[in-house]
């Protein structure tokens, strides 16, 4: 069944590249978890990744472990790396980062990255192909290593960060009415596109 009765809130979505798979990202309020039948133990979920093959019909859940999604359900984002093997997750309420391994669907890692904590705003996610990992939260810009997912370098903006988009070796940060271009090689600003009228960004791609 392509629309299996799952309740949540959609935070983010994002396609496959190839155009065969859609993930959409969901969390619960508190007091209202779904049950994970797989899982031993605690077995309540706040947030998933519900996965619909777009070529074969067929819907998959995804859960995400605690604690993502327990303590502000609204930070969350997500993105999918450019070769698709790839989805990651990040909740900058408890400072950590989720890998979903898009062959199995299943969550093949969990990382701690503290510098996410802070912020009340949604992370914005972006995946380059070399594999590393940018999220934006508040104020705050991360690049994270490969594997590692530690915190390879920070940079501060000038207010909130609501969309990030990497093309080859540049990164666009989308926020404050503006689209602020930065070298991922050199990690210097290499130009400023601003909204003519001040307005604010819908789409980054």
């Amino acid at each position: 069944d392509i629309n299996p009765a799952m309740r949540g809130r959609a935070r983010a979505q994002a396609m496959h590249p190839d155009g065969t798979f859609l993930y959409t990202l969901y969390t619960l309020p508190a007091d209202a978890p779904v049950h994970d039948d797989t899982a031993t133990g605690d077995a309540e979920r706040w947030a998933f990744v519900h996965v619909i093959s777009l070529v074969d019909k067929w819907s998959h859940c995804v859960f995400l472990p605690v604690p993502f999604g327990t303590e502000d359900e609204s930070v969350l984002g997500m993105a999918v790396a450019p070769r698709g093997d790839t989805v990651v997750v990040a909740d900058p309420s408890v400072g950590q980062i989720a890998e979903m391994d898009t062959a199995t669907n299943t969550v093949s890692g969990v990382h701690s990255v503290p510098d996410l904590i802070g912020w009340e705003e949604r992370a914005a996610v972006a995946i380059a192909d070399d594999g590393r990992t940018y999220v934006g939260v508040g104020w705050t810009l991360l690049e994270l290593a490969a594997p590692s997912y530690e915190v390879a370098h920070a940079w501060r903006q000038e207010g909130t960060i609501t969309h990030l988009s990497v093309a080859g070796n540049e990164l666009r940060v989308g926020g404050h009415g503006a689209v602020t271009l930065l070298d991922r090689v050199t990690r210097q600003e290499t130009g400023i596109i601003a909204s003519p009228d001040g307005g604010t960004l819908e789409l980054l791609g």
